[in-house]
């Protein structure tokens, strides 16, 4: 979406919205440029974006930008592809095909950060009785 004018599909979207086809408008992984640039047409009434304990990002940006504008954060991925549930050990076996084998939390360098993060929050719920997801 970088470079490329999105506003004529705001326009669409906006246009369904006054005609009271819709009832709001929302985005999904944009930036804060992208943020910027449809909200020229028209509003913007929820972002969703992926949140979580070790997917932090959008805390510098994103976030700031939508509460200073008014706009509802809907976060998905919260437990990390099922990462916060604990049931990964220290080598996660994931079945072929399976899509999470793309994401940076299993990259074989990076694994052993989140797996010992993981851990040190374990003890955490346990004091508080609650589950780890």
């Amino acid at each position: 979406r970088q470079g490329k004018d999105i506003r004529p599909m705001m326009e669409g979207l906006e246009r369904a919205r006054q005609a009271g086809k819709i009832g709001a408008i929302g985005v999904s992984n944009f930036s804060v440029a992208n943020m910027e640039q449809v909200r020229q047409v028209g509003p913007i009434h929820a972002h969703q974006l992926a949140y979580n304990l070790f997917w932090r990002f959008a805390e510098a940006e994103v976030i700031p930008y939508c509460r200073q504008h008014n706009i509802a954060v809907v976060t998905y991925s919260s437990i990390a592809q099922g990462v916060l549930t604990g049931k990964f050990g220290r080598d996660p076996q994931l079945p072929s095909g399976d899509n999470r084998g793309r994401v940076v939390h299993f990259d074989a360098d990076v694994w052993p950060h989140i797996y010992a993060g993981v851990e040190a929050l374990k003890p955490l719920a346990q004091e508080v009785n609650r589950p780890l997801a």
